[in-house]
């Protein structure tokens, strides 16, 4: 069977073929509808971070990945920020949400796009976001029921993520946080800074007895992990996460202390060569394959040039051979200097005249 036409998935697409924007385009309807599996995501459990993938399974982000501010000693979880999602995403219990549940525990209302309840919601509560009273402030309770100035409907703003070594992950910036967030946002704005052309630091306030995360800038990337990261940011994974394909969100977060504390300075931009965003693994592989071509080339034109020398002396032989056997067969030719009176004499017989 003829499989020319089979192209591996590790190939190189052509330069008449490559164009981002109309793939994009020309895919969208193909792919339209279909999941491809929970996106991985980043977990918030008390002051950790925990990376789940899309299979559930749940992996600590390690203390030795992250940057420690010497001045307050907040630990840094460090992540570039691909995209994020427009809207806020909402979600509403009519228990009381219980992080420490075992099974997960799916909202029983909630909206992907902060205007209308998704249409899997198990009991949706309005027909508008605007116009539910579960989204008015005042609406909240505390986990022991006592009313709150916050929302029953929280509200939190969903990121795609790409976290060093580890690789893509939506995060889920709860109602707590949201204000830290959009204050860090603010500041690289001021400063002309997209958001996707810096190193992002995520930690916890210390001074909080409430989970509350603070954002920093942990430095400028270069342009070349910011063309790898700008095209990361295009693939279909990140499209899952900001777009909601999956109609089942991440686990809300609690309902917001009753007041703000101040977060911690922002710690000095990471010193550190490569930033430790893990982007030269590509780099060195296509390095490497490189240089393995290069010698598998190499090697076979040194083995063509080995056989033609050995064929080149091959056809040499068998000329010098062919000589001598031609030579061989030649007859003897008379060549009277060479012979001597005597062997006349002997030869023709004179002594009997």
């Amino acid at each position: 069977m003829n499989n020319e036409l089979i192209v591996s998935d590790t190939a190189e697409v052509p330069a008449y073929i490559f164009n981002p924007d109309l793939a994009r385009q020309a895919n969208e309807d193909a792919a339209a509808g279909i999941g491809t599996g929970f996106p991985a995501r980043i977990k918030i459990s008390g002051t950790r971070f925990v990376l789940v993938d899309g299979n559930g399974e749940e992996k600590p982000y390690l203390t030795s990945n992250m940057v420690e501010d010497p001045r307050t000693g907040v630990m840094y979880m460090k992540v570039v920020v691909l995209r994020a999602k427009k809207p806020l995403q909402k979600a509403w219990y009519l228990k009381k949400y219980d992080p420490n549940a075992d099974a997960f525990q799916a909202p029983d209302c909630f909206s992907n796009d902060g205007e209308r309840p998704d249409p899997s919601s198990a009991s949706k509560q309005c027909d508008t976001c605007a116009a539910c009273p579960h989204n008015a402030f005042g609406s909240g309770t505390d986990q022991n029921g006592n009313a709150t100035k916050g929302k029953a409907c929280s509200d939190s703003k969903i990121l795609a993520v790409f976290v060093p070594k580890h690789g893509v992950f939506s995060f889920k910036i709860p109602p707590a946080s949201l204000k830290n967030f959009g204050e860090y946002v603010k500041m690289l704005s001021f400063k002309g800074a997209p958001i996707g052309r810096v190193l992002t630091l995520v930690g916890f306030d210390m001074a909080s007895t409430y989970p509350v995360m603070v954002f920093a800038n942990g430095g400028y990337l270069k342009q070349e992990q910011i063309d790898t990261l700008e095209a990361m940011s295009m693939t279909p994974e990140v499209d899952d996460i900001v777009k909601g394909i999956s109609s089942t969100p991440s686990a809300p977060a609690l309902p917001a202390p009753p007041k703000q504390v101040s977060k911690p300075a922002a710690p000095p931009p990471v010193e550190d060569d490569g930033m430790g965003l893990g982007l030269d693994d590509g780099k060195v592989a296509a390095e490497a394959e490189a240089k393995a071509k290069a010698d598998a080339a190499a090697k076979k034109t040194k083995a063509a040039a080995a056989k033609k020398a050995k064929a080149d002396a091959e056809a040499k032989a068998a000329a010098e051979a062919a000589l001598a056997a031609q030579a061989a067969e030649k007859p003897e030719v008379y060549d009277p200097s060479e012979v001597s009176d005597q062997d006349l004499i002997d030869e023709l017989g004179l002594d009997d005249l």
